[in-house]
């Protein structure tokens, strides 16, 4: 099928639903993600977030063989067949001796033994893919190995447990966000007893055949199903993920269509804690990155180099505080501000508007907002290609940044990615209201002798890839210190 995206696809993620287990969890961290995935040519490719072929299993005599008794008689009833099935577990609805109704989430008795191999094979699939099919290379690389790195975690259904007591106490009190009661004594490795949270979810309303695929649609059921606003409620949720995110609190890592539900009342609910996304290194950073995105979506005022100045102090954090050393450096001994930063977002600027026009420009604004991305006018692809400014990014953030991109995506399917610049507005209003501290760079910590060691790697890594840049960069530098010996002393 080389040669032929569309087959090849199809073909690839068919196979990938029919295997089940990790195959399937892999198809649902990219069918939202990957443009390319819109090739997949399924009308039920939305069912890999609920409608898994689930494994018969005696459930009864499993929770038997691994609680007390006394224990497992506080289940009154409990439904024999699983009324949803994941990638690596499958959920039962009960009903406790006192009435609350639960959900029993069992882990797949060979998900742990088999997952090893198929994390390997699943490499190598993505290699195979990769050299066949140019328009997502990279990308498909990029996510496989965020994927493999965060999977083994979904099966710690210790850990899992602990982090939704967590997730549970800072969300007990929110008029927005609803997180399930979890039963610790109906806890095991294996076994996940919480709280049954009803509404519907999200791949229910994807699933649906009878209605079509538009933002309208989707808030008509929503509405007629629960009484929300789907529009408030998908607002709500993204300026939630973003304000923890500003707040260092842990997100819910994973929330994909099957993971939300949508409640009376405009409430959220949010299911399954097999994802941790750890508070950002850098508060400050993400809510900068964030305000050039406002900026460039709200505001109409995009300035593509200071978007990739962001990208730099984000992704490259110890980068950017030794420009802002040696930019203090320089200007104490010159009596004069000087911004090394701001340098480089002009040189940035310069570079882009060498390659995109006015017209283009807001042809690819316009494209970000209904979901398509920038594609080849994106700020990274045309001011830094072929990584001409030598940027080595550390990305500590991987799960954090997969459930904001996985939100991003979601709302995009839904016809609702208009919303973004308004969950922009409101994370940038908290933040200015409740953390004003962010609008103001603190004192940094770096000696000038690291910051002059990394910016010396730092321009190293330019000359081998672009040695006018390198001149142009080194000469600026040498003009803001003027005579001075640009050392430690």
């Amino acid at each position: 099928m080389k040669g032929d995206e569309t087959a090849m696809m199809t073909e690839v993620a068919d196979g990938f639903m029919r295997l089940g287990g990790v195959y399937v969890k892999f198809l649902q961290g990219v069918l939202l993600q990957l443009p390319a995935m819109r090739q997949w040519k399924n009308d039920k490719r939305f069912d890999v977030y609920e409608d898994v072929e689930p494994e018969p299993l005696d459930v009864k005599r499993l929770l038997l063989g691994t609680f007390p008794k006394d224990i497992v008689s506080k289940i009154h009833s409990i439904n024999p067949t699983p009324f949803a099935a994941g990638s690596f577990g499958q959920v039962y609805l009960a009903k406790l001796i006192g009435g609350e109704q639960v959900v029993i989430k069992v882990l797949r008795p060979e998900a742990r033994g088999a997952l090893q191999k198929d994390l390997k094979l699943l490499k190598f699939v993505a290699r195979l893919l990769g050299s066949s099919m140019s328009s997502f290379n990279l990308n498909l690389k990029a996510l496989t190995s965020e994927f493999v790195a965060s999977t083994m975690n979904e099966v710690d259904y210790k850990a899992e447990v602990k982090f939704a007591l967590e997730f549970y106490e800072i969300h007990k009190n929110s008029p927005t966000i609803v997180v399930p009661k979890t039963y610790t004594e109906l806890c095991s490795p294996n076994i996940i007893t919480q709280e049954y949270i009803g509404g519907v979810s999200i791949a229910q309303i994807l699933r649906n055949p009878n209605i079509e695929k538009t933002a309208e649609a989707y808030a008509a059921i929503v509405r007629e199903t629960t009484g929300s606003d789907l529009h408030k409620q998908l607002s709500d949720l993204g300026t939630e993920l973003y304000v923890s995110t500003l707040l260092g609190r842990p997100l819910h890592g994973d929330p994909h269509p099957g993971n939300i539900r949508l409640l009376p009342d405009n409430k959220v609910g949010l299911l399954d804690y097999g994802i941790r996304a750890r508070p950002s290194v850098s508060s400050r950073a993400y809510y900068l990155m964030v305000k050039e995105w406002w900026r460039v979506e709200y505001a109409e005022e995009p300035d593509p180099g200071a978007v990739f100045v962001s990208y730099i102090r984000f992704y490259s954090e110890r980068l950017y505080e030794s420009m802002r050393v040696i930019s203090e450096y320089a200007s104490k001994r010159l009596g004069k501000p000087i911004k090394l930063d701001d340098y480089i977002a002009q040189l940035g600027n310069n570079y882009f508007r060498q390659k995109v026009s006015d017209q283009e420009l807001k042809k690819s604004i316009s494209d970000m907002r209904e979901g398509k991305g920038a594609g080849s006018n994106s700020v990274v692809r045309v001011i830094n290609a072929d990584n001409r400014f030598g940027i080595v990014a550390k990305i500590k953030d991987g799960p954090l940044l997969r459930s904001l991109v996985t939100y991003n995506s979601l709302i995009t399917v839904l016809g609702y990615r208009s919303i973004v610049p308004e969950v922009y507005e409101r994370v940038i209003a908290y933040a200015r209201t409740n953390m004003p501290e962010l609008e103001y760079e603190p004192e940094t910590t770096l000696a000038l002798s690291e910051a002059i060691e990394t910016l010396y790697e730092w321009l190293e890594r330019i000359g081998n890839n672009d040695y006018e840049l390198y001149r142009q960069i080194t000469t600026h530098i040498n003009g803001l210190t003027g005579t001075v010996k640009l050392d430690s002393k």
